[in-house]
């Protein structure tokens, strides 16, 4: 078996007091996009009722790279933004 770096998103009681269905939601939604091959997270493993970590609990894939929040070259930033969409869409 092979390792591979992962993400678990936790909601927490705050989050699904206000939108009690964002983890299913959020399932089905990276779901559908793995199947058109979106570059995506590919979810993994679920679960909605918190029985493992005590809340609503989603894995899924780590896509390669690290948030930007200020690029050098918004130009550039912009153009593999639209591209990406682009494949999603």
């Amino acid at each position: 078996m092979e390792r591979q770096w992962v993400v678990v998103r936790r909601y927490g009681a705050w989050r699904i007091e206000q939108y009690p269905t964002a983890p299913a939601q959020e399932w089905a939604t990276l779901s559908a996009l793995a199947r058109v091959q979106a570059p995506t997270p590919r979810p993994i493993w679920q679960d909605f009722e918190g029985r493992l970590f005590g809340c609503p609990t989603l894995v899924t894939s780590l896509m390669p790279g690290r948030g930007l929040l200020a690029p050098r070259d918004a130009v550039r930033w912009v153009t593999d933004l639209a591209q990406a969409l682009g494949q999603i869409h």
